[in-house]
């Protein structure tokens, strides 16, 4: 009888620690505002970076006028450039790579947080700034 106790108890446990893995791969939730525009985000260094557009988007509009696609922008000090996993960038660490991102700006017009969305979200997020500035128009 103790035995088989024992053998339960650990084919519990190897079941347990087998599915410990599985559960940190799990989707992060992330809140990432409906408002919050799409870019492409090329960290330029420690301190600044490039906002990229198409031909639409806030982007545009905000920081760049009606002729450019692209801005260099200053980033805000504690920016944050969270990983599709929910993982902290440092921007020091990921000087000269270039992400797919939706993002914010604080009010002196410098990136505070910036989404690393995937390929997917990001076209669904370019059409819906699309769409949107249609309908202002």
């Amino acid at each position: 009888m103790r035995t088989r106790r024992q053998v339960l108890a650990l084919a519990f446990a190897a079941v347990a620690a087998a599915s410990a893995p599985l559960l940190s791969h799990a989707q992060v939730l992330r809140n990432i505002p409906a408002t919050a525009p799409a870019a492409q985000l090329t960290v330029n260094s420690a301190n600044t970076g490039t906002l990229s557009t198409g031909s639409t988007g806030i982007v545009r509009i905000l920081l760049l006028g009606f002729g450019s696609s692209s801005a260099d922008i200053r980033f805000a000090p504690g920016v944050r450039i969270l990983s599709l996993d929910g993982r902290l960038l440092p921007p020091g660490s990921v000087v000269g790579q270039t992400f797919k991102v939706r993002y914010q700006l604080d009010l002196y017009q410098q990136l505070l947080t910036a989404w690393v969305v995937s390929d997917d979200d990001y076209k669904a997020a370019v059409a819906a700034q699309s769409q949107a500035q249609a309908q202002s128009q």
